[in-house]
């Protein structure tokens, strides 16, 4: 699962701007449960704002999440590696 957030995380870098310090990265990256809101003001903060003012970008971070992973809530204990499907979706529970 911490291999796929960084993925994630290194995509809303290159594609948004959302470029956090490498410790906040790892801290995210590391954690062992996930709900897309969640995850989305983890990394609003991380880049020094504010995520009850971003509320639009909250969304647009919690959409990517859950278009990646295909659901709002990641947990380690669950989590099975995805496979890049036809679509460019990642796939698997």
């Amino acid at each position: 699962m911490e291999h796929e957030m960084n993925n994630l995380l290194s995509e809303l870098c290159i594609n948004w701007g959302f470029c956090i310090l490498i410790e906040d990265k790892r801290r995210i990256a590391a954690a062992t449960h996930f709900h897309a809101k969640d995850f989305a003001k983890e990394v609003i903060q991380a880049e020094g704002m504010n995520p009850e003012i971003e509320v639009v970008w909250v969304r647009r971070i919690s959409d990517k999440f859950i278009e990646r992973f295909g659901t709002h809530e990641i947990d380690e204990d669950t989590f099975e590696g995805k496979i890049n499907g036809p679509e460019g979706k990642w796939k698997g529970k």
